[in-house]
């Protein structure tokens, strides 16, 4: 591997690019749910309430992550901090 070209591609991920964003989010929150106890909808999913904003506000900036042409993962860039309280775990 060593020497090997890896070809990495960040791009602004479009409105038609959410589907797979959401199904990568979804893994995501399953498994940080082990740390902040987050539980299931009524769909059985591990919903992100803050996605939507992505495609309707200006300042957040969502991109997807190709690696060798494959999708392989994504950036949600926005101007907030995730701050939980980890003193109540």
């Amino acid at each position: 591997m060593l020497g090997d070209v890896i070809n990495v591609i960040v791009i602004r991920a479009l409105a038609k690019d959410k589907p797979p964003l959401q199904r990568m989010m979804e893994c995501y929150r399953y498994d940080l749910s082990m740390v902040d106890s987050a539980d299931l909808d009524d769909h059985g999913c591990f919903a992100d309430a803050y996605l939507d904003r992505y495609w309707v506000e200006e300042g957040p900036h969502p991109f997807l992550v190709r690696i060798q042409g494959q999708l392989a993962g994504r950036a949600l860039i926005n101007r907030y901090a995730y701050t939980p309280d980890w003193r109540n775990s």
